[in-house]
C-alpha cells in the first residue's frame, strides 16, 4: 500500500508529465529553428523555476488557512490576510507566466505565432471542458449520497 506522501508525489507527478508532453508537442508543432528552440528552452525553464517558487508559496499559505480555518478560536483576521497574500501570489504568478508568454511569442515568425497562440487558446478550452466535467462529476457524487 503506498503512503499518503507516495500518493501525494504521484499525484504532482502526472500533471507534470502531461505538462512536459504538451509543452514537447507545442515545440514539435511550431517547428523552431535551432536559435529559437534554444531560446524558448532557456525562456520556459526560467518560467518553470518561477511557477515553482510561486506554487510552493501559495501551498504554505493555503496549509496556514487551514490551520487557522480550523483552530478553535477563529481569527478572521487573520485569515483574511492569509486569503489576500494568496491572491498577490495568484496575481503575480499569472503575470509572470504571461510575460513569459510575450517572450516566447516575440522570438516566433507571424505563422509560428499564430500557431503558438492557437495552441494555448485550445489548451485554455481543453482546461475549461475537464473543469465543467469535473465539477458535473462531483455534484454527480453528492447526489448519490
Amino acid at each position: 500500500s503506498l503512503s499518503a506522501q507516495q500518493r501525494a508525489n504521484r499525484t504532482m507527478q502526472a500533471p507534470k508529465q502531461k505538462e512536459g508532453m504538451m509543452h514537447q508537442r507545442m515545440m514539435d508543432m511550431l517547428d523552431l529553428d535551432a536559435e529559437q528552440s534554444q531560446k524558448v528552452k532557456t525562456i520556459h525553464l526560467n518560467g518553470e523555476k518561477s511557477m515553482l517558487a510561486f506554487t510552493n508559496k501559495i501551498a504554505e499559505k493555503k496549509a496556514r488557512l487551514q490551520t487557522l480555518v480550523t483552530a478553535d478560536n477563529y481569527d478572521s483576521k487573520a485569515v483574511n490576510k492569509v486569503i489576500t497574500e494568496m491572491s498577490e501570489l495568484q496575481k503575480d504568478r499569472m503575470i509572470t507566466k504571461y510575460a513569459h508568454r510575450q517572450q516566447v511569442r516575440e522570438l516566433l515568425t507571424d505563422a509560428q505565432r499564430v500557431k503558438f497562440d492557437r495552441f494555448h487558446l485550445n489548451k485554455q478550452h481543453m482546461k475549461g471542458m475537464n473543469g465543467m466535467q469535473g465539477k458535473h462529476n462531483m455534484r454527480g457524487k453528492q447526489n448519490r449520497r
